[in-house]
């Protein structure tokens, strides 16, 4: 079990790389982020399922039916490749399950923090989201599935509180659950937290636009992003008002409707079909099955020896030993020729 949990992640900690990579390619400068964010999450689904296409195979299936153990006495001496080789897969399995429980605390952690902060406000009930207002609150403003945890300050601001309302209304806290049940999974691999990046700034994109949308002067909004750029951010785990970058948050705003053409979305095509045919490590290894077990064991201290002595064996060489009377007649014969 533990060598399918380590294979399936590495399989699919490469499939996120090719696929993540395609995505800054070919989408990273694209303003509809509707089909950015569809297509962000569509690489953790992909990355799910590809592990399991069977078609190519880093290791031959047939190697691990070579080899055999030779035991002479109390010496062992295997010429099977694939024992070494599975003792390290275990090694590498439990070091892997241990990165899975450290990450999972101190996730585990975070949320309890924000789960005892949301606790300690004072609720509002408000159109689609509910305003939890906290007066020992010093970080900047976060969401958190439906609430939009503020300060007193904060609470009076419009921009902030329409900015915070659009991850309610969009659901992304939902992609950071997603997006931190992979990162458990995929610990070791720095493609998996910088698309987790990727998909928290993308959500701050769609955040912003939706300010805008309603009205809000554009001046207005980037000094008042600015002017929050000090502020803590320590909620990893939520949507924050200062999280992602603040100077592309402005760009992007800056930037007019720009849809990515055609052909970026066709470069995606290509970029699926290499991650699904990308050489995979098989999720279990046949049972060895060696060819063959020699065991040579000593079981006498002495060498054997002749009833009555080395003299009585060259006796009874000569003379039970009988040549053939037919061979010794065939020789005279050609003697006398």
């Amino acid at each position: 079990m533990i060598q399918f949990l380590l294979n399936y992640s590495i399989n699919a900690g490469l499939i996120i790389l090719i696929l993540w990579a395609g995505y800054q390619f070919a989408l990273s400068r694209n303003t509809n982020f509707k089909i950015s964010r569809v297509v962000l999450l569509s690489i953790y689904a992909f990355a799910a399922i590809l592990p399991f296409v069977p078609i190519v195979s880093f290791i031959p299936a047939d190697i691990v039916l070579l080899g055999g153990n030779i035991e002479v006495g109390k010496i062992e001496v295997s010429n099977n490749p694939i024992s070494s080789r599975v003792q390290l897969g275990y090694i590498l399995g439990v070091i892997y399950l241990i990165g899975c429980l450290v990450v999972t605390f101190f996730l585990i952690i975070g949320w309890y923090k924000i789960i005892r902060i949301i606790k300690n406000t004072n609720k509002e009930e408000r159109e689609g989201y509910i305003l939890a207002v906290s007066p020992n609150l010093k970080n900047t403003p976060f969401n958190f599935w439906k609430y939009v945890v503020v300060n007193e300050n904060d609470a009076t601001n419009d921009a902030i509180l329409a900015h915070e309302s659009k991850h309610v209304l969009y659901g992304h806290s939902f992609d950071l659950i997603l997006g931190q049940i992979v990162l458990i999974l995929q610990w070791w691999n720095p493609a998996s937290w910088l698309m987790f990046r990727s998909l928290r700034t993308l959500h701050e994109y769609q955040a912003d636009e939706g300010v805008l949308r309603e009205g809000f002067s554009r001046y207005d909004y980037e000094l008042l992003i600015l002017n929050r750029i000090i502020e803590k951010q320590n909620y990893f785990l939520a949507n924050t008002f200062s999280s992602g970058s603040l100077n592309a948050r402005i760009k992007m705003m800056g930037k007019r409707k720009r849809y990515s053409s055609k052909l970026n979305y066709l470069i995606l095509i290509p970029v699926i079909v290499m991650a699904a045919l990308f050489p995979k490590i098989p999720f279990a290894q046949t049972p060895i099955v060696p060819t063959q077990n020699i065991t040579l064991k000593e079981t006498i201290e002495t060498m054997p020896e002749y009833p009555g002595g080395e003299g009585a064996m060259m006796r009874a060489i000569v003379w039970e030993i009988k040549y053939p009377q037919n061979l010794l007649d065939k020789g005279q014969a050609e003697l006398q020729e």
